[in-house]
């Protein structure tokens, strides 16, 4: 699986809920895209933010309806933010498993 940023931005804003806590598809999308001028601009941004949580399915996500509302958790075993020892120093990193081997995306 290859992320880009917005993958990871994605990632960092479930990474940092707190247990049992919960948060929208549309207030990830306002954070990533403080600057959308108009509804339609926000809701494309809603879109693509959606469709790259689904991409991340199985691996990264668990997706569910529940009540008539989608459901994503993030499934914390298969990724960690810590520091890696690069070659050129130590920088805080990314990393994630899928597959059952562990990849790191420098940050």
């Amino acid at each position: 699986m290859i992320l880009d940023e917005l993958d990871i931005s994605i990632l960092k804003n479930f990474y940092k809920l707190k247990e049992n806590e919960e948060i929208t598809t549309w207030t990830i999308t306002i954070r990533l895209f403080p600057n959308c001028k108009n509804d339609s601009e926000k809701r494309a941004k809603h879109m693509l933010v959606k469709s790259r949580i689904k991409k991340m399915e199985g691996d990264l996500f668990e997706i569910k309806k529940e009540n008539g509302r989608w459901s994503y958790t993030l499934i914390g075993d298969n990724i960690k933010f810590c520091k890696h020892r690069f070659p050129n120093g130590s920088k805080n990193c990314l990393m994630v498993c899928v597959d059952k081997r562990w990849s790191i995306f420098e940050i």
